[in-house]
């Protein structure tokens, strides 16, 4: 639903040539607003880099719940996460071109296949349906819509302003 109404705004920005706008803010504004959206989805990906489920909601609720889920470690998970983000962030500097994330969805495909990683407390993936998803509209009730809106006018005006940094 979210995908929805960014494009949505991003539409209605192409329309209206508002794209003229991002050029009067400031780069350190656009930096500062796009770190912030960065730093929310880091908050929102640490419990489950833990073992535990995504957050969501504000900063406050976010911290609540890596408290929880910091109750609750998985260390297998914690072990795996920081594997990968070390394999991430060294093939990055060693060979930035190279695709590692891809590499690295590829080895989990296989490391759940032929390994017990969810007897050993590690959090995969359901099983996906086969075929192309069924058109339709989104589920409008999954997200309050006010928070829709905001949430998703945030992230058009970052990725107008991504493409200006």
């Amino acid at each position: 639903m979210l995908t929805f109404f960014v494009a949505l705004w991003l539409l209605v920005f192409s329309i209206l040539k508002a794209g003229k706008l991002v050029n009067f803010i400031s780069t350190p504004v656009m930096g500062g607003f796009i770190t912030g959206i960065c730093t929310t989805i880091i908050l929102m990906q640490v419990p489950k880099l833990m073992g535990g489920t995504a957050g969501v909601g504000e900063f406050l609720e976010l911290a609540e719940h890596i408290a929880e889920t910091a109750k609750e470690i998985s260390l297998p998970s914690v072990l795996l996460g920081v594997i990968a983000l070390a394999i991430l962030l060294i093939s990055k500097k060693i060979m930035p071109k190279f695709p590692m994330a891809v590499v690295l969805m590829a080895a989990g495909a296989v490391l759940t296949a032929v390994l017990p990683l969810q007897e050993w407390g590690i959090q995969t993936l359901a099983a996906v349906e086969l075929g192309l998803p069924k058109w339709g509209l989104p589920d409008f009730s999954a997200v309050p819509l006010k928070e829709a809106v905001t949430i998703s006018l945030s992230v058009a005006v970052g990725v107008m302003g991504g493409t200006r940094i």
